[in-house]
């Protein structure tokens, strides 16, 4: 299905709750997310979360990434879609020592181990047990990584999506 028939089949899906969500990375680097839930009773007592991250010069908010999450949350699997360093082409974050350069064009690879394990703190923070990492793109390569170096016992799968094969150090 493509993008435009996803968002227009989205009227007739199940209402969903949507909020922003900030996390701080293992590096003390600040980023905002978007967490979509079902907002039907039904939900797990150990809910699971669909923890998506996004490709090479994209944001957690990108159009596709919302119509995806509302389309999974509708279905009853809370989803948040998060900001990592590489997110847009060039953007400032905060953080211990002050301000620094991030984006894809600044890039540090190895970064989104730290990057990706705010998030699963975050995401435990606010119930979630059962994580499943999805990277679109670029992310695919992240979420792998971090799976393969952390070994996270709360991921309970990771799911590549259009993996490209860019990374560089």
């Amino acid at each position: 299905m493509k993008v435009r028939g996803l968002i227009s089949a989205l009227h007739t899906m199940a209402p969903v709750h949507e909020r922003i969500l900030h996390a701080t990375s293992d590096d003390g680097y600040q980023f905002a997310g978007w967490l979509c839930e079902p907002t039907d009773a039904a939900v797990d007592a150990k809910p699971t979360l669909v923890l998506w991250v996004h490709g090479l010069h994209l944001s957690f908010a990108n159009p596709e990434y919302c119509a995806i999450g509302r389309a999974v949350a509708a279905r009853g699997v809370a989803f948040l879609s998060v900001q990592t360093k590489g997110h847009d082409f060039g953007a400032w974050v905060r953080g211990p020592s002050g301000a620094k350069l991030v984006g894809s064009g600044w890039e540090i690879f190895t970064e989104c181990l730290a990057d990706l394990g705010g998030w699963l703190a975050a995401a435990r923070g606010q119930g979630f047990e059962r994580i499943v990492l999805v990277g679109h793109g670029y992310g695919a390569a992240k979420v792998v990584f971090f799976q393969a170096e952390r070994q996270d016992r709360g991921v309970c799968a990771v799911v590549v999506a259009s993996s490209g094969s860019l990374v560089r150090d």
